[in-house]
């Protein structure tokens, strides 16, 4: 009986690339997945931040001409950068009375007309 055993044959060591051919397939998948999203993603708009002029500008737009003081108030701090000197020197002069006070008289229609008509021209 023992004739008929072979001699047992030392370990071999059998090639195994499973590991990185693993790693490889997971690299690719995670590579497409990620493209994927970046195709896919809603794209986001970037808002373009408004200069310091463009929020002035809007606020002037913006004024509700039904309190006077309030008038008085943002275009004198607000339009200056918008009208020559004169100009502005002139209306804010009209303005003063409407301003520092607590109890203000009614703007004149005339006032509120050249107002609008100033902001109105400005681009």
């Amino acid at each position: 009986m023992i004739k008929g055993l072979k001699d047992i044959k030392p370990i071999v060591d059998i090639p195994d690339n499973s590991l990185i051919i693993f790693s490889v397939i997971l690299f690719v998948i995670l590579i497409i997945l990620i493209l994927l999203y970046l195709l896919l993603k809603p794209k986001r708009k970037r808002r373009k931040k408004l200069t310091q002029r463009e929020l002035d500008l809007q606020e002037l737009k913006n004024i509700d001409f039904s309190n006077d003081k309030e008038v008085a108030y943002t275009f004198s701090t607000k339009a200056s950068e918008f009208l020559d000197a004169k100009k502005y020197k002139e209306i804010v002069s009209k303005l003063e009375s409407y301003k520092y006070k607590k109890d203000t008289p009614k703007m004149s229609e005339e006032l509120k007309k050249e107002i609008k008509k100033v902001i109105g021209g400005i681009k």
